[in-house]
């Protein structure tokens, strides 16, 4: 069908609530993955599965002991989203081709799916190194934060317009924000990975205060530097993440949306700081440690979703532009 659209110039069908439902779906079993992912981690239950695809051998592995149970469960909830992935892959193909960033989003994410797949079982197979388990955690972050693209573009349909002749300053505005919330973007995703790799490297513990580290201003040991680089760069992270959010909400005029998400983005920052604070101040235990994650996720999510927003109302500007530029007669042409 999408395919008929465009051959005949007619506009693609808009995603209806069974795409949207299914696109959220996805999303959400994602975050519930990598969440579960990092309770694996820090319950020490990595290899609660020592083999795979299978776990000790069976489909269905005894239940006896708590780091199976918890491993199973994430390998079920790995299963539950390579089936929703695949199936939005396969409506984006099916019902919306003519829409691109759809189709684009989707087909991305399933091959990143395929990768995080293999990449789940050399981690096992491996014994938990802590540069791959830091890679198996940046590509479930990718394929989250594509699975969110494709909701964005799904819910909001077709690109807003900016108009044929946008105020100068208000281009320049746009074009400043969209910016910083890539560097904010980047510098999340990088947190996120620090964070993993502080995880792996066994050097959680290794800087019982905060803000300094064991008293002083600088690391003493290797472990200790390692913390110490997360904490540098998470602050690096937030102020670029305060920014982009602030530039957001002053766009909440133009666009409601942008501003709505940049104030949410800039409460799980907030949320994200406390919670990080909080780690040292608790003894690091490992409920808090996981709510850690899950609060940078939903950072680095939101973020990710600031940014389409963003490049959609680019779109929305250059389709405009395009169109304005047309005479009368090449337009009905």
């Amino acid at each position: 069908m999408g395919l008929d659209h465009v051959e005949q110039g007619l506009p693609s069908p808009a995603p209806g609530w069974g795409f949207r439902a299914l696109s959220l779906s996805a999303v959400l079993a994602t975050f519930a993955l990598i969440t579960v992912g990092g309770v694996v981690r820090l319950t020490g239950s990595g290899l609660g599965c020592p083999d795979w695809p299978l776990c000790h051998g069976q489909v269905v592995p005894p239940t006896q002991s708590y780091h199976t149970i918890i491993e199973y469960s994430h390998r079920l909830l790995a299963s539950l989203v390579s089936i929703l992935v695949v199936s939005l892959a396969g409506v984006a193909w099916w019902r919306y081709r003519a829409r691109r960033p759809i189709v684009v989003a989707a087909t991305l994410a399933l091959v990143t799916l395929g990768l995080q797949v293999i990449l789940g079982g050399i981690t096992v197979l491996t014994e938990l190194p802590p540069a791959v388990v830091t890679l198996h955690l940046g590509v479930a972050q990718l394929l989250l934060a594509l699975l969110v693209a494709a909701l964005i573009w799904g819910w909001q349909g077709e690109p807003r317009s900016g108009g044929a002749e946008m105020a100068p300053e208000r281009t320049s505005a746009r074009r400043r924000m969209r910016r910083w919330i890539h560097a904010a973007a980047g510098g999340t995703f990088l947190l996120v990975l620090s964070g993993s790799y502080v995880v792996a490297a066994n050097a959680t513990a290794s800087c019982p205060g905060w803000p300094l580290c064991d008293g002083g201003l600088l690391p003493a040991n290797q472990p200790q530097w390692i913390h110490m680089a997360h904490r540098w760069l998470g602050a690096l992270a937030g102020g670029l993440v305060v920014w982009g959010g602030l530039l957001s909400w002053r766009a909440r005029r133009q666009r409601p949306e942008v501003g709505v998400l940049g104030a949410v983005t800039l409460a799980l920052f907030v949320a994200q700081v406390m919670v990080g604070a909080a780690n040292p101040w608790t003894g690091f235990v490992w409920p808090m440690r996981a709510l850690h994650l899950s609060l940078a996720t939903a950072l680095w999510g939101s973020v990710v979703a600031l940014l389409v927003l963003v490049y959609q109302a680019r779109a929305g500007q250059h389709g405009a532009l395009e169109s304005g530029a047309r005479s009368p007669g090449e337009a009905r042409r």
